[in-house]
């Protein structure tokens, strides 16, 4: 919107001020601080303060957009509320404004104009948040606001007021702002401390927000459909062929508790092995964890994936059964191998898949404390506590199990003979053991008796070695040697 000429003269004057200053400092006061603040006239930060102000806008509604000022637990937020009328209710996007957490505001005329087309094209409410500024208010100040301030427009009754539909809400920003919202989705731990909501059930609000409807293009057609009662979508390549075509199941990540094959990223991967493998396509969804526990998710997989290798089915979508591949990503992952095994020992279906292609995969969860786990403990994205706490809600809700494995005491009496397996002194080369020492897991003492720890359904890598012998051909796939676990976690959402 523009500026009214006063504004606008006081924003080009600092300009051209701060500009001639930058200028006189690079020549003459390299270390002896700013002119600005040599001459005693303001500080450095101030001066974009004073300039990032005359941006300012008062919020204005138009034909299209309601703008109200107000605040949320006594944060400055500005709220965008679309007029027309809407059939079910609409996605929410919190934008958390950037500027090097010293200035800026949602109140900007660049921040305004963003969150008024984001309202207009996607018919979204949108929370802009202000939060305080350094140096007056330091490290965690501004995030703490944008916490609160999202906790509270989280609240069901508030998304009920502003007919929010809370599976559909997302958290953005730009520069300072981005990492802002980061932190802010990273500390879910707050929200259900809070009562609003489990942190999971964040996680899961802003992975939805990333599901798309199956759209077919010039080269594939895209359909969703069920097997045995269970959520596939399927692609299926266009062009004729001579032959039949090679087919890849692949089942998405998600630790279990999140995750679907409708994602954008699992969409994009489905359709390019497709694309260029001329390749069917098989995508399952499985029930989800904590609502549904271990084995759930495995048995969803097996009867989509057995319904698929049917003799029948396979002639019906033109694939060839010699060539049949399997694969997945993280838990993803950990299901392809399990899938396989079962598949393995079941007389109907030996030997139909031909190949498993195993992505960051967990295998095993005996020992937690590898060399891996503890230099990427603390991140940069996922961290150890937050991916043990996540994925371990596949087996339990209990929370004195997460605690047990951060300490790698929790491996039930009678385990003892595993621990051979998971030595990675042993194994692993020594470019990668650094100084790490190998500390051998401690039997636990829990209250609860876990025996699914032991259940090769869970960990593929506890079954005996002729079971292993019989396994297609096998591809594992890691990150940085397999240091990086939780880097390729995050990479599967982005």
């Amino acid at each position: 919107m523009a500026k009214p000429p006063a504004q606008q003269k006081v924003a080009f004057y600092l300009f051209c001020f701060l500009d001639a200053t930058q200028k006189i400092d690079c020549l003459f006061l390299p270390r002896e601080g700013t002119l600005c603040e040599n001459i005693g006239l303001m500080k450095y930060e101030e001066v974009f303060s004073v300039i990032a102000a005359a941006h300012y806008t008062k919020p204005i509604s138009d034909e299209n957009i309601t703008v109200i000022d107000t605040n949320f637990s006594d944060i400055p937020v500005r709220l965008y509320l679309p007029k027309r009328k809407s059939e079910r209710q609409r996605p929410a996007v919190i934008y958390i404004h950037g500027g090097i957490f010293v200035f800026g505001s949602c109140k900007m005329s660049t921040s305004d104009d963003l969150n008024r087309w984001t309202a207009n094209k996607l018919g979204a409410v949108v929370v802009g948040i202000d939060y305080r500024l350094a140096p007056q208010y330091q490290f965690p100040t501004a995030l703490e606001d944008c916490v609160f301030a999202s906790k509270f427009f989280l609240q069901d009754k508030v998304l009920a007021e502003y007919g929010v539909d809370p599976s559909r809400i997302c958290v953005m920003g730009d520069s300072s702002g981005g990492t802002l919202a980061a932190a802010v989705v990273q500390l879910a731990t707050l929200f259900e401390n809070t009562g609003i909501m489990k942190f999971e059930d964040l996680f899961f609000i802003l992975m939805r927000i990333q599901n798309i409807e199956p759209f077919s293009d010039e080269n594939l057609t895209v359909i969703d459909t069920d097997f045995s009662n269970i959520p596939v979508r399927l692609y299926l390549p266009k062009r004729k062929s001579e032959r039949q075509r090679p087919a890849v199941i692949y089942i998405h990540g998600g630790a279990y508790v999140t995750g679907s094959f409708k994602m954008r990223p699992y969409d994009f991967v489905n359709r390019m092995t497709a694309s260029r493998l001329d390749a069917v396509v098989v995508a399952p969804d499985y029930r989800l964890a904590p609502q549904y526990l271990f084995p759930a998710a495995l048995e969803d997989c097996i009867f989509a994936i057995k319904f698929f290798l049917q003799d029948k089915v396979l002639e019906k979508y033109g694939v060839d059964p010699a060539r049949i591949c399997i694969s997945g990503d993280s838990s993803g992952g950990a299901l392809v191998g399990s899938v396989t095994q079962l598949l393995q020992d079941d007389p109907e279906y030996r030997n139909k898949i031909k190949t498993q292609a195993m992505i960051y995969p967990k295998l095993q969860i005996i020992d937690t404390w590898m060399p891996s786990y503890r230099e990427y403990k603390d991140g940069p994205f996922l961290s150890r506590k937050l991916a043990i706490k996540v994925s371990i809600r596949y087996i339990t809700e209990d929370e004195e199990l997460p605690e047990a494995i951060l300490r790698n005491e929790y491996m039930p009496e009678g385990s003892r003979d595993l621990f051979k397996f998971v030595n990675w002194s042993h194994f692993l080369p020594e470019k990668y053991k650094k100084n790490h020492v190998y500390r051998e897991p401690i039997l636990g003492t829990l209250n609860a008796s876990y025996p699914v720890l032991l259940d090769s359904r869970l960990s593929p890598l506890l079954v005996n070695d002729s079971q292993l012998q019989k396994l297609p051909l096998t591809y594992i796939i890691t990150s940085s040697s397999g240091a990086n676990w939780k880097m390729m976690d995050i990479c599967e959402f982005s």
